[in-house]
């Protein structure tokens, strides 16, 4: 994991899997994110300040502008899969 990391950025990263799908509300400049993505994980974000939405896009990050007391539902968690990419889970 990145040494570039605040400490307790740090300690969320080492948690989640490599691979995982993640939803980081309130993601600000997206550090947690781009860690993540580096590990293959499908991170996206929610952002209130609209400039820090800005940085994130310019990064390359999926991060959606708005309010999560209100906005959740904007998130889309499920994006269209390819159907050859894995098999429906049961």
């Amino acid at each position: 994991m990145s040494a570039d990391l605040r400490p307790d950025l740090a300690v969320i990263a080492a948690n989640v899997r490599p691979g995982a799908r993640v939803l980081d509300i309130g993601c600000g400049s997206g550090e947690l994110m781009a860690a993540l993505a580096a590990r293959g994980c499908d991170a996206r974000g929610m952002e209130i300040d609209p400039a820090l939405v800005e940085r994130c896009v310019a990064r390359g990050l999926s991060v959606v502008q708005g309010d999560a007391t209100f906005d959740q539902r904007r998130v889309d968690l499920h994006p269209p899969r390819v159907a050859a990419a894995r098999p429906p889970r049961r």
